[in-house]
């Protein structure tokens, strides 16, 4: 059942011995304590003990160095484990960070850019809805230039440290040593679901459930994409765009962690990975995605219909609601892929296969809003706290399924559409140099033809 997926290749029999394993376990709190305790000496001596210093000062300075201290605990814990792990196991590092003959710094930067292009919308989004929603800190009009240039650089080199030891760790070591005592793809994704959710030490439900979802997103990409590249890009650009555009990254500040905005938007960024490395594509998971905003206005009118008020489990339900609507966006597209295989043209295939889908997608969202109707009308103790779930969910559900059936059609064509568009532009931009050349061919050819006569001549 792992054999397809080239990233597990790398695990050997010396992975399945316990004495190794257990010396692992031993070796490795050994090598984090002593990487950390040489980083610390180092950096507090080149920077005369201020990196260690108390909280003090302005609040970019204060975030500037959190990070770059979250950079050095995580990058110490995660190159002691990839060292611990050489040792122990008699492999190259590298085993645990790609498949590929080397790193894949193009596939991190595309999984850098589809990321915060993609945090960007949701971020603008939800700029119009709550204009103070983002405090725009790269943009803090009481700090310097200086300082901001300073931010900047301590939270790309500090996130891009942190998110490289978590993939490490996580995606990487962890991954495939579950990988050697099992071989269910399912109980890997599960067992590295839930050791990134329960390390981040932040038990809120919704967060849990977020951290769990990213969890099962990124280790899923790697065995998809046979590395981590992409999870790394994707994991800095999320961190990168809530440092710089919703507010400074502080321990101590509740505004920053565990909200909705950022867990909706791990949600998003988990199922975006999902589907990319499913289905081979950057662009037809955003055509699946757009599937999600339409299940926003039935949810929260379904609310409104009941009379009732958002809560802990109606955001819970808003979180598992984008999972589920976009199941009927992945049913049509996975057809529409299907007949294009086969043959047909985009605009064939798609019109073809809403119709063959119509049957599945209409009995699992039934399904799911007949069984939500008792949680919505429930009366017993305590069902208050879960009857908004259930409203949520099937003024959800109701408004996802009746519009999926359009908008998915018409925005599969809208790549094609473009690429024929942009095509026409770059021909019609480049028409007279390729007329010059055709000239200079049609002469070029002439010359040749002249030339043979008068040899044969």
């Amino acid at each position: 059942m792992l054999a397809p997926f080239p990233f597990l290749q790398a695990v050997t029999e010396r992975d399945r011995r316990w004495p190794r394993v257990a010396a692992m376990a031993a070796a490795t709190p050994a090598a984090v304590l002593l990487l950390s305790l040489l980083f610390a000496i180092v950096l507090g001596t080149l920077t005369g003990g201020a990196m260690f210093e108390g909280a003090g000062g302005p609040r970019l300075q204060r975030s500037a160095i959190y990070v770059l201290q979250l950079g050095l605990g995580l990058g110490s814990m995660g190159l002691a484990v990839l060292l611990a792990a050489r040792y122990v196991f008699g492999r190259p590092v590298v085993t645990w960070l790609t498949a590929a003959p080397y790193f894949r710094w193009r596939l991190l930067l595309a999984g850098a850019a589809l990321t915060a292009l993609g945090v960007g919308v949701l971020m603008t989004g939800d700029l119009l809805l709550n204009p103070g929603a983002l405090q725009m800190p790269i943009f803090d009009p009481s700090s310097s230039l200086a300082l901001k240039g300073f931010y900047a650089l301590a939270v790309v080199a500090g996130l891009l440290v942190a998110a490289t030891a978590e993939e490490a760790v996580f995606r990487g070591y962890l991954l495939q040593q579950t990988a050697a005592f099992t071989r269910n793809v399912w109980v890997l994704i599960a067992v590295n679901a839930a050791a990134f959710a329960l390390a981040h030490l932040e038990f809120d439900p919704g967060a849990l459930a977020a951290r769990a979802l990213a969890g099962a997103a990124f280790a899923w990409a790697a065995l998809r994409l046979g590395g981590l590249e992409f999870a790394i890009g994707a994991h800095v650009a999320t961190n990168l765009m809530i440092a710089f555009f919703q507010a400074p990254m502080l321990p101590d500040d509740p505004e920053v962690t565990g909200g909705l905005d950022e867990t909706l938007i791990e949600v998003l960024l988990a199922l975006y990975m999902v589907l990319a490395s499913q289905f081979n594509s950057f662009v037809q998971p955003l055509l699946i995605m757009v599937t999600a905003p339409l299940s926003f206005s039935g949810a929260f009118a379904g609310l409104y219909y009941f009379g009732m008020e958002s809560s802990l489990f109606a955001q819970i339900g808003l979180i598992g609601l984008m999972g589920i609507v976009m199941k009927n966006g992945i049913l049509l597209v996975d057809r529409a892929n299907q007949l294009i295989a086969e043959g047909m043209t985009e605009r064939d295939a798609i019109l073809q296969a809403c119709p063959e889908r119509l049957r599945p997608v209409l009995m699992t969202a039934f399904s799911a809003i007949f069984g939500m109707v008792p949680v919505a009308l429930a009366t017993s103790d305590g069902a208050e706290w879960r009857n908004a779930l259930g409203a949520l969910l099937i003024g959800g559900l109701t408004s996802s399924t009746i519009l999926t059936l359009v908008v998915i059609p018409a925005v599969f064509m809208i790549p094609s559409d473009v690429a024929g568009f942009v095509r026409k532009i770059v021909r019609l931009v480049l028409w007279p140099f390729t007329r010059l050349r055709r000239g200079e061919d049609v002469v070029r050819a002439a010359a040749v033809a002249r030339r043979a006569s008068e040899d044969a001549i």
